[in-house]
């Protein structure tokens, strides 16, 4: 009788985690599928997905940073000097430069009338610049 028991005990303990384990998938999926973006652009190696009208980074398939669409960063491939660029050669008008990192990573503005990812798409498929990427909003604790 005490093998019976402690048989069904055993079994009970496995069914409980079984249970909460399929419990633990299923709100990771539905949490997953709250977390869906309207859409998304692919741009200069960087996933962003528009969630209710705010432009956030994607990252391993989550939300993360809100993007700032105003402002993109760059770097010329020779590291150069963006304020020498001629952005007219690629159909753009003069960028205003608002801010310089390090000497080689420029925060150029996009005026309103621009599409902020046509014009990265734009400036990205140049071929002249080594890294492009949104200016984010970084919440900190």
């Amino acid at each position: 009788m005490k093998a019976l028991i402690f048989v069904f005990c055993i079994l009970s303990f496995v069914f409980i985690s079984c249970n909460r384990q399929d419990n633990v998938l299923n709100e990771r999926n539905i949490s997953q599928e709250m977390n869906q973006p309207d859409s998304t652009i692919d741009l200069a190696g960087y996933r962003y997905g528009l969630y209710q009208d705010l432009w956030y980074t994607i990252v391993d398939g989550y939300k993360v940073d809100l993007v700032d669409t105003k402002h993109i960063m760059l770097r010329l491939f020779n590291d150069g000097d963006i304020n020498n660029y001629d952005f007219g050669k690629i159909g753009l008008p003069r960028l205003n430069i608002v801010g310089v990192t390090t000497d080689i990573y420029y925060e150029v503005e996009i005026p309103d009338e621009l599409n902020p990812f046509d014009t990265g798409k734009i400036l990205w498929e140049s071929d002249d610049f080594k890294e492009l990427m949104f200016n984010l909003f970084i919440s900190v604790d």
